[in-house]
């Protein structure tokens, strides 16, 4: 793949520490070259993102993973995605910039490219932990899982001596309470996305809550790791955000309705207002 190109100084324009230059005492699988690896395909999904880009293309190609498909699907950005895209294009499997119906959808687009027999997405503002790829794999073809959902650093910015991992896997009966795996974290054999069928192109922020009750119905609990292995980015402009959360909300009391019935749902939303309801009393009693 060619990274001892990836790390030269005009690449890195001076930056130091992952994903910028690579750091041998945090990766752990560098020197993995069995050609017996299974090819992992990673999508990733990008729109006006040049900001946070450069940093998660380099988090995917300087994990050295030997049998690695990358592909990057733009919706046509207008500032300086397509430019950093450009300048990895010898590396990535597959690039494209073209006007498309969202994220979701673009996600699709990728997964319909797609050789791998691991897929995962990684979205364009959100960084793999290194050694994160060899780690998959070696679980994958140690212990046979078919889906794997990992732990995960969150924050402003990547500086892995000072992040705290702050993802837990929820349990079954949280997942029908609206919780969910770490989508940056979780990694799936193609054949269940082949039996189930694609992301719902219709959601436009729940389209891996929904995936994974639907993966849940073909295929047993997904191995569940503690280990960290991404770094998901909180900013102003993301997706997921307080400004959005009536709309998030909305989007999941669909979802949650159409895998486990309308009675369910109105027993879960019940329980959870009166939750509410007795922490605003006991926030009373004490003043």
């Amino acid at each position: 793949m060619g990274n001892e190109c990836i790390t030269e100084q005009n690449y890195t324009g001076g930056r130091r520490g992952w994903p910028w230059t690579e750091d041998e005492s945090t990766r752990e699988v560098s020197q993995m070259r069995s050609r017996n690896c299974q090819r992992i395909s990673i999508i990733t999904p990008s729109f006006n993102q040049g900001e946070y880009i450069e940093e998660t293309i380099r988090s995917v190609l300087l994990q050295e993973y030997p049998n690695l498909e990358y592909i990057v699907i733009d919706g046509g950005s207008t500032d300086n995605t397509v430019p950093i895209i450009t300048k990895y294009e010898r590396w990535l499997s597959y690039w494209v910039s073209e006007k498309d119906r969202g994220q979701t959808h673009a996600i699709n687009k990728g997964f319909r490219r797609a050789t791998g027999e691991i897929l995962a997405w990684l979205n364009s503002d959100d960084v793999y932990a290194p050694g994160a790829l060899s780690y998959v794999s070696e679980k994958f073809n140690k212990l046979g899982v078919n889906w794997l959902a990992g732990g995960a650093y969150v924050g402003r910015e990547w500086i892995s001596a000072s992040l705290i991992p702050r993802m837990k896997a929820p349990s079954f009966q949280e997942i029908k309470e609206g919780r969910t795996f770490f989508q940056p974290s979780c990694f799936f054999k193609k054949t269940l996305l082949d039996s189930i069928g694609q992301l719902d192109e219709s959601l436009h922020y729940v389209m891996d809550y929904d995936l994974w009750l639907r993966l849940l119905k073909i295929c047993d609990y997904p191995y569940i790791t503690s280990r960290p292995l991404c770094f998901a980015r909180e900013h102003a402009g993301m997706k997921t955000q307080p400004a959005t959360s009536q709309l998030q909300w909305a989007e999941k009391s669909a979802v949650m309705r159409r895998h486990f019935g309308t009675w369910h749902y109105m027993n879960f939303t019940l329980q959870r207002r009166l939750a509410r309801l007795r922490k605003a009393l006991r926030s009373r009693v004490r003043v």
